[in-house]
């Protein structure tokens, strides 16, 4: 992912051992189905279609990042997105 996303995706890592913790996420997209509600197929169709391109393994890094980043979600207390 661009550095400039690498802020954001360390907070939410760190999240469940922080004091305080975020309790909600926005997002906008334009996509049918926001992308920490997609599965790992649905999510292969826009990359692939966005970002023609790229490599096979680049596609799949981002669908594992996507992936890792849904089980913000499964936890304890998930924030309210």
């Amino acid at each position: 992912m661009p550095d400039r996303y690498a802020a954001y995706l360390s907070l939410e890592q760190t999240a469940d051992r922080r004091p305080q913790t975020a309790d909600r996420i926005r997002g906008h997209q334009n996509s049918c189905v926001p992308g920490l509600s997609q599965t790992e197929d649905y999510a292969r169709a826009p990359l692939r279609a966005t970002h023609p391109s790229a490599p096979a393994e680049a596609t799949e890094r981002r669908v594992a990042l996507r992936t890792r980043r849904q089980r913000l979600l499964a936890g304890a207390e998930p924030p309210r997105v």
